[in-house]
């Protein structure tokens, strides 16, 4: 079953909840937290610039590189798990238990074997199958996993989660969102990316077109108490201390065995990349060569103490920025699903003469299209309020960029949350522009104040913006309704020289899947 027909079963289920369920159990409160659990709100400053201490002072500059290719992605994640000596923290939505999800879980075995201390946080929605990995890799002295909100009844596959879900909105409804990977508390990987066949090039159904940094330097640090924050909370779990969460011992050398055989045997693994750890020291030499130097912050939320509470921090604090843009704001969010007062915020930051230009996915390019029929709604207000819009093809020239040799995708889609401010400022992290970032998931990102950084991810994205690569949206008046009567302005598809007027898309199921979803009054949960 494809990332799609799985999120159509699960949507569908919320809905159903939100019409015939009343109420939902609170959630258990663990009482073995740690007395120094760490004060998240710290880092929430209500007044003032972002990008300055709450004692006034500026942050001290990291270093950053990019990484816009899906393979130097998985390459550079291998390379801070190969090079660490003392520690490893891994923090991520999802972990698949494909080929690049498999090649990883190795590696961090092979870092644990060889005396590193690794700590997982991984999201327990959509997860399922990594459990029982999970379960087993715990046995290591050296690795400890903790999941995030977890299933806590039926921790089957997804027939059983269904209705525990059914019976537990409320609380399941809040996900962990961000994503992390730091080595030896001095580098770390921030981006968009979950772990798995898609994210790097060589899905089956789709290849995503997403971005990160890599980073050095003192923004380590909060990187660092991002993750203590929700390794600490009351909504992690060993998964040891869960139903099913339990292995025997001797079940350790049977997994082992098992992923030899799924990354040794793949040959096409074997093609592409190093499938047993490397020196990757004049890379990493290399890579601090090319670095850029700039006073950055990590942005993240706090995990809401209480299940009806929002995380909210991320969002305000790129609020504080958009307060100060003059010039332009480029959004790239694959989900864009306006949430109250968004459109008149908007158009206030264009009335001040701010160009406000948007990337997003094409209907045909779409990964979930019940998100899209949230994105179809407000389409036109945005327009309306001075928003350019740019949708991703399914099939671009760029697509060559991000896929392998052997991916046997079928189409391209956007996944990055990128967003630059007057060319100075930039975001890249795990926020899209929709109700489930705001109210219900937590988020993380850095937020970077270097007009070179930002210029340079800029030249990255306006390859994206090119016909090539997307259409851009227009609202025209027909000719027939310019000469009096009502004007009903229509909306066009640009690319080059040519236009339609039809919404481009992967085909007919596709569209009454869009259709049906458009029905739906769900955009709060999308």
């Amino acid at each position: 079953m494809n990332a799609e027909s799985v999120w159509f079963d699960i949507k569908l289920v919320l809905f159903a909840v939100f019409l015939f369920t009343a109420c939902s159990p609170k959630l258990e409160i663990r009482d073995d937290l740690p007395d120094s659990a760490f004060e998240c709100m710290q880092y929430y400053t209500p007044g003032g610039d972002p990008l300055i201490r709450t004692t006034g002072e500026p942050l001290p500059p990291s270093s950053f590189l990019t990484i816009n290719d899906s393979k130097s992605a998985l390459e550079w994640r291998l390379a801070l798990i190969d090079s660490a000596r003392r520690s490893l923290v891994i923090q991520s939505l999802i972990w698949r238990t494909d080929e690049t999800g498999t090649l990883l879980i190795r590696r961090v075995l092979q870092a644990a074997n060889r005396g590193v201390e690794v700590r997982m946080l991984i999201d327990d929605f959509d997860s399922p199958n990594w459990n029982r990995q999970a379960a087993v890799l715990t046995l290591h002295p050296n690795i400890e996993i903790r999941v995030f909100n977890p299933f806590k009844k039926l921790r089957g596959g997804w027939a059983q989660r269904g209705f525990e879900l059914v019976t537990n909105l409320e609380r399941l409804n809040h996900r962990m969102h961000n994503k992390l990977m730091l080595a030896d508390n001095r580098a770390a990987i921030v981006g968009g990316r979950n772990i798995g066949n898609e994210y790097f090039g060589a899905g089956k159904t789709l290849d995503y077109r997403d971005y990160d940094v890599i980073t050095i330097g003192p923004v380590i640090e909060e990187l660092s108490d991002s993750f203590t924050v929700f390794w600490d909370s009351v909504w992690s779990y060993r998964i040891s201390d869960l139903p099913k969460g339990e292995a025997d011992a001797e079940k350790i050398d049977s997994l082992k065995a098992e992923l030899d055989r799924t990354v040794l045997d793949s040959e096409w693994l074997n093609q592409e990349f190093d499938v047993e750890p490397g020196d990757w020291a004049d890379r990493i030499a290399a890579a601090k060569a090319q670095m850029t130097t700039a006073p950055a912050r990590a942005v993240f939320d706090c995990p809401p103490p209480e299940e009806d509470q929002f995380p909210v921090q991320t969002v305000v604090t790129l609020n504080k920025v958009v307060e100060q843009v003059r010039d332009e704001i480029l959004m790239i969010s694959p989900y864009v699903i306006p949430l109250e007062g968004f459109h008149a915020a908007i158009k206030e930051v264009a009335d001040r003469g701010v160009t406000l230009r948007l990337l997003t996915n094409s209907l045909a390019a779409a990964d979930h299209t019940i998100a899209f029929s949230g994105y179809k709604k407000n389409r036109v207000e945005l327009l309306e309020s001075g928003v350019t819009i740019f949708e991703l093809r399914p099939d671009g020239d760029m697509w060559q960029q991000h896929r392998l040799p052997t991916s046997k995708a079928k189409h391209f889609s956007l996944h990055a949350k990128i967003y630059i401010f007057d060319r100075r400022w930039v975001y890249v992290g795990s926020l899209n522009l929709d109700p489930r970032a705001v109210h219900w998931n937590t988020e993380m990102g850095l937020l970077i104040d270097s007009r070179d950084l930002a210029s340079l991810i800029y030249r990255d994205f306006i390859v994206d913006l090119s016909p090539e690569n997307s259409w851009r949206v227009e609202l025209r008046t027909p000719d027939s309704d310019r000469t009096g009567g009502r004007t009903r302005p229509e909306m066009v598809w640009i690319s080059g020289s040519e236009e339609t007027t039809r919404e481009p898309s992967r085909g007919i199921i596709q569209k009454i899947n869009l259709w049906f979803f458009s029905l739906l009054p769900i955009e709060e949960q999308l």
